[in-house]
């Protein structure tokens, strides 16, 4: 019988798909405790195709120190869907995690992230500020005393001065400052907090924290 030659051409490229980014640094943060403001960072996705939709799923699910938000779905062209992505260090140590993305079920990309725990370590410079005199005062009579500080920790920290006594009495005659917030850098960032003692009535002596 007769015979048929085809000739079959075609083409194929890659989805169009673009990352806001492939690797996030979110370098030292605080080990995780609750209530802590959570370290987050947007991804965002996009289909750059001006006529297909693209399918996108993750394959690295949640995390205990490294959760996001994803949702599979169906991006239209040249439309983007977002990823909150959030670090929650556990431990004092390093940290290197990559999310695998599949798109059109075929074409893999990968997100690196990068993070490191770190311990909360405010201190006093000076070992002999450890125990703060005040001294024997008379009513009305007032002492002022600096303590400087250091952050040892590896990331910045940014706290208030709170001061909740045991005996009640005392609410009103010691005072901390500054009132405003502190922002001590990460390693070594310094600030001198002063503290006021004006009785104003007689006390027995006391200890606090």
């Amino acid at each position: 019988g007769p015979s048929y030659t085809l000739s079959l051409t075609g083409s194929a490229v890659p989805p169009g798909v673009h990352f806001s980014f492939h690797k996030y640094d979110f370098g030292p943060c605080f080990v995780y405790r609750s209530g802590m403001e959570p370290n987050t960072a947007l991804l965002r996705i996009t289909n750059t195709d001006q006529s297909k939709p693209l399918s996108i799923d993750c394959l690295t699910p949640p995390l205990q120190h490294l959760a996001h938000n994803f949702e599979a779905k169906l991006i239209e062209p040249e439309k983007s869907m977002y990823v909150m992505i959030t670090f929650l260090p556990r431990e004092a140590r390093r940290y290197h995690e990559t999310l695998e993305f599949e798109v059109n079920g075929m074409s893999r990309h990968s997100v690196e992230v990068f993070g490191q725990g770190s311990e909360l370590r405010i201190e006093v410079q000076q070992p002999r500020h450890r125990v703060l005199k005040l001294g024997v005062l008379r009513a009305n009579e007032r002492v002022l005393k600096s303590v400087p500080i250091i952050n040892k920790s590896l990331a910045p920290v940014t706290f208030s001065l709170v001061f909740s006594p045991n005996q009640s009495q005392l609410e009103n005659c010691i005072q901390l400052s500054p009132s405003k917030q502190i922002s001590l850098p990460a390693k070594n960032g310094q600030a001198t907090v002063e503290v006021a003692f004006t009785p104003t009535d007689r006390l027995t002596q006391f200890s606090e924290e």
